[in-house]
Formats: C-alpha cells, sequence, structure tokens
C-alpha cells in the first residue's frame, strides 16, 4: 500500500471533485500543447479552482477535505 501511494494518490471524492479535475485537466493540456507555459497553466488552474471552492463555500470545502484526509488516514491511505 504504502509503495502505491508513493507514486499516487487516492481519487478525490469530495464536494466540487469532478470540476477541479476538470479545470487540472484542461491546464495540463494547455501546458503539453505549449499553449500556455507549466506556470501559466498552473497559475491559471489554481485561479479557477479558488473560483470553485468559493462558490462552493470555503469552510465547507475545507471540512470535507480535512474529512476526506482523516477517512484516507483510518484506512491506511494517508502516511504523515
Amino acid at each position: 500500500m504504502r509503495s502505491n501511494i508513493e507514486v499516487g494518490y487516492p481519487e478525490l471524492t469530495m464536494q466540487g471533485s469532478a470540476q477541479y479535475m476538470d479545470i487540472l485537466s484542461l491546464a495540463l493540456s494547455q501546458a503539453l500543447a505549449k499553449q500556455k507555459t507549466p506556470q501559466e497553466a498552473l497559475d491559471w488552474a489554481a485561479s479557477e479552482w479558488n473560483k470553485i471552492t468559493d462558490s462552493l463555500g470555503r469552510d465547507i470545502q475545507k471540512q470535507y477535505y480535512r474529512s476526506l484526509i482523516q477517512s484516507w488516514k483510518d484506512n491506511g491511505y494517508w502516511f504523515d
């Protein structure tokens, strides 16, 4: 399990996860296609993720994420 986690991560399963992953996928595609520099793509993705987070409620998202991390720890998917 630990060796798998070192090169991957559990799927993000929280409110807005599909939106976050769509933005990340688009940003990576733009960088790979040289439509944006890697830094521009990451900056754009971060800006879009902040918009998603704000639209869903930043405090609620933080609570969801903390709960998600705790469930990963409880199930052996997260190592400190």
